[in-house]
């Protein structure tokens, strides 16, 4: 009984994952494609589809736990060691079609600049993910890695939110900073009021991915992040 009230918080988050992405991309990707409006790469199918899989998987995962299938949760796991790799790698032609769709829109030179913060998100879910896995039998230390990785995945996808509210001023700040990190800080006072204290894991972690969010926000499209993004454009694509 202990068990499944811990893990009720994951099970919320995994699920808000899910709708997140099914209406964050619903009118950028998901309505223009049913009415025939747009077509898109091939690879972007893909990531779209990787990427959902991994957010369906930790809602999966997670209510394995939570009805006490261990053994079908280490045996599901498995996918993450093909997951996580596929759709690290998958973010890369995702974000160079970004920056061609941009370009074409006449953004200039400001075009290359979010491909620093989608490689960056690419990389952070590696790493959380792939450590998260390594400590896959320190339970305390593994599911809050997951989540934590999982959150900064679905990053894009509260972005997008901005496109259900277009009056809102500063999108760059409520919703990719405000509304995709809140759930770091609502799971902080989860733990906060469920055991008087938060897990190291989850504190010192989240509160690198909020203030790695903030700083991308100051610095964005500045001189020198448009150079370096410029850079990185030219080695990768």
């Amino acid at each position: 009984m202990h068990q499944n009230k811990k893990t009720k918080l994951y099970l919320i988050l995994g699920s808000l994952g899910i709708l997140a992405v099914i209406l964050g991309f619903s009118k950028t990707y998901t309505i223009p494609i049913i009415q025939g409006e747009k077509e898109f790469p091939f690879v972007l199918h893909i990531h779209g589809l990787l990427c959902l899989s991994w957010v369906v998987l930790f809602f999966t995962q997670t209510f394995l736990i939570h009805t006490h299938k261990v053994k079908t949760h280490q045996r599901l796991g498995i996918l993450s060691y093909v997951l996580v790799p596929l759709i690290s790698f998958s973010i890369i032609p995702a974000s160079l079609f970004a920056v061609k769709k941009e370009l074409a829109l006449g953004f200039g030179d400001t075009a290359y600049s979010g491909l620093i913060g989608s490689l960056s998100s690419s990389l952070m879910f590696l790493v959380l993910i792939v450590i998260g896995l390594f400590y896959r039998k320190k339970i305390q230390i593994h599911k809050r890695l997951m989540l934590l990785g999982t959150l900064v995945l679905l990053w894009p996808a509260w972005f997008r939110f901005r496109h259900f509210f277009p009056e809102v001023p500063r999108p760059e700040f409520w919703f990719a900073i405000v509304l995709a990190d809140i759930w770091i800080i609502i799971a902080w006072i989860y733990e906060w009021k469920r055991y008087r204290t938060i897990h190291p894991t989850l504190l010192y972690i989240g509160i690198f991915i909020i203030l790695e969010h903030i700083f991308e926000l100051v610095t964005f499209d500045s001189p020198i992040w448009r150079e370096l993004a410029i850079f990185i454009h030219s080695s990768i694509s």
